[in-house]
């Protein structure tokens, strides 16, 4: 099992799962062309976008089952 690291640490560009106290977790991937509001950088493939502080840890997401 993968450790959560420090969301300051996070890959961009690529979906990870994140969590926060408020939000829980979630499956997101950062902006980093800043194509949506920069106050809110983390978005899911169906559209939510969360604030740039909303998460504090990540980890990679596991990958699919063999044979999938």
């Amino acid at each position: 099992m993968t450790e959560w690291r420090d969301i300051s640490t996070a890959p961009k560009e690529i979906e990870i799962l994140v969590w926060g106290p408020r939000m829980g977790h979630h499956v997101v991937e950062y902006d980093a062309e800043g194509t949506n509001d920069p106050d809110f950088p983390w978005h899911t493939l169906d559209g939510p976008s969360y604030f740039k502080n909303e998460f504090i840890c990540w980890m990679p997401l596991p990958l699919p089952p063999e044979g999938a």
